[in-house]
């Protein structure tokens, strides 16, 4: 799996993780932690145009667990680009989560 598929199905079950409110649990805190280690690597941006959700440019596969989930909470939200900054804090990188 390549490294901005990683990041996009990571993020994608923290949200799913967070909305389901499964406080504590160590699924959570290894997403939140994977997400961050992407981060203390490189910056990324996710974009959602036309239907199709990408990191950095490149397309994430439709059948990445959590993806189209995260596609559909980002449209309900009316976003449409999403980023994350190199050395995020884990606490800002929850926040965005939730």
């Amino acid at each position: 799996m390549q490294e901005e598929h990683r990041l996009i199905l990571m993020l994608a079950r923290l949200v799913d993780l967070v909305r389901k409110d499964d406080e504590g649990t160590n699924e959570r805190r290894e997403a939140l932690e994977a997400v961050v280690e992407h981060a203390d690597r490189q910056s990324s941006t996710i974009r959602l145009e036309e239907g199709r959700l990408s990191v950095e440019g490149l397309g994430a596969p439709q059948d990445v667990p959590f993806v189209r989930t995260f596609m559909r909470i980002m449209e309900a939200h009316g976003i449409a680009e999403v980023r994350i900054a190199f050395r995020a804090a884990p606490v800002d990188i929850f926040q965005l989560a939730r």
